[in-house]
């Protein structure tokens, strides 16, 4: 054995052999494999070979830094399976109560790669230090940060990469990015979103295709956003739909001349419609600015008087039609009214059962005058005039202000009144 103070004669010394040494302290730089090393310790080879740290149970070859005589950083290897497995482990300490070692990072025996873990159960685990901890890309110069899936998938339809989201170990969401059609370029693709009601219920929900068009999917169909509209029931699946919440900006499609479209039908909740708000206030005292309803329908017209009521049929050719158009709270009806009286009863004549009629009055835009088209129903000796009023128009004949003397209905087959009215509800 040689020893220390046998390397002590002179600055230099080269060894040829094998040195088994109890001790060393060297205070120039040591070359293993090299006359002139750079460093405190510098091994050189021609082959695969360097410095072998070995234990017999090997759980304990480790490499060591200090500072002083006290280890604030270690790696170490353990044997965590079967003989000859291995698997390292890098420790850090976080000097609380002095060095306190902590195993930051594993890569098992399977290459698995564990960030606080050290039993990684993927290609790459990282367990969190704390809440809203986790992976950060981030720089400080002018570039964008990526993550990418990139995946040659040899098939139309084929995920190439997935974002889950766990529940203690249930997947319970899932984003899927997906190669598209196009086999050759493989140029395209689309994103689907997927949520559970159950541990057997991890479906799609909604996707976003290649062109950009969203749809929602109710059971195994798809459907458009253009073309969805809510309703009670969507393939089977109970208060389908989708709401819109307040505030909702639709930005001028630049390449056409309308500032927001629908292929489908825009829909609001009762008692909600479009606030014109942002336009300028008359100079009269505005009770509203939402328009709220829309409607247009069918309606039935029925005859009466001011007094008792007439007997009438529409038997043969003869019916009672009616129509109306409902913008906000201005109704306007058309009658096409087409029958046989047998009885006029008595009073003036009356046309009833308007639609919306049962708000409309002297406050609410009552007295408005209908315009009349057909009147052979009606006896009367001058000009034939009508107002609407309460749910009815109110036949005349104009001898002066409100009158209706000398005007009643024909006792006639196949007799007639239309025309339209105009009138305000609340």
């Amino acid at each position: 054995m040689t020893r220390a103070r046998d390397l002590a004669d002179s600055a230099d010394k080269d060894i040829a052999g094998t040195l088994t040494l109890d001790d060393l302290t060297v205070d120039n730089n040591v070359g293993i494999g090299d006359a002139d090393p750079l460093d405190k310790l510098e091994v050189k080879t021609t082959t695969l070979g360097g410095i072998t740290i070995s234990s017999p149970t090997h759980n304990y070859a480790a490499l060591s830094f200090a500072r002083n005589s006290t280890a604030t950083a270690r790696i170490f290897i353990s044997e965590p399976a079967a003989t000859h497995t291995s698997a390292i482990h890098l420790q850090t300490s976080d000097a609380s109560g002095g060095p306190n070692l902590i195993t930051a990072m594993t890569i098992d025996q399977n290459q698995n790669v564990g960030i606080g873990t050290s039993s990684p159960s993927d290609d790459l685990e990282i367990n969190p230090s704390a809440d809203e901890k986790g992976i950060t890309l981030k720089t400080t110069n002018s570039i964008r940060p990526y993550f990418n899936f990139d995946a040659n998938r040899s098939g139309a339809s084929q995920q190439l990469g997935r974002i889950q989201g766990k529940w203690n170990g249930n997947i319970v969401t899932r984003i899927e990015m997906v190669s598209g059609s196009d086999t050759t370029n493989k140029d395209d693709g689309f994103i689907t979103f997927q949520t559970a009601s159950s541990s057997s219920d991890l479906n799609e929900r909604m996707r976003i295709s290649n062109s950009g068009a969203t749809e929602f999917k109710f059971g195994s169909s798809a459907t458009t956003m253009a073309t969805f509209a809510n309703s009670a029931s969507v393939n089977g699946v109970a208060g389908s739909g989708f709401q819109l919440y307040t505030p909702l900006s639709l930005a001028r499609d630049s390449g056409t001349s309308r500032s927001a479209w629908f292929a489908g039908n825009l829909k609001f909740d009762s008692g909600y419609g479009i606030d014109f708000s942002a336009t300028g206030n008359s100079t009269g005292s505005v009770a509203t600015e939402i328009l709220s309803d829309y409607e247009q329908g069918t309606w039935s017209p029925t005859l009466s008087t001011t007094g008792t009521a007439p007997t009438y049929n529409t038997s043969g050719t003869a019916g009672m039609y009616g129509r109306y158009t409902r913008i906000g709270d201005q109704v306007t009806a058309y009658f096409d009214c087409y029958f046989n009286i047998t009885n006029p009863g008595t009073g003036a004549p009356v046309l009833a059962n308007f639609p919306f009629g049962s708000n409309a009055a002297t406050g609410y835009g009552g007295y408005s005058a209908a315009s009349l088209r057909n009147c052979t129903a009606l006896n009367a000796s001058i000009d034939v005039t009508a107002y609407y009023y309460g749910t009815s128009i109110i036949f005349e004949q104009y001898t002066g202000y409100n009158s209706t003397t000398g005007i009643n209905w024909r006792t006639a087959n196949n007799i007639r009144v239309t025309g339209y009215v105009t009138y305000y509800v609340i």
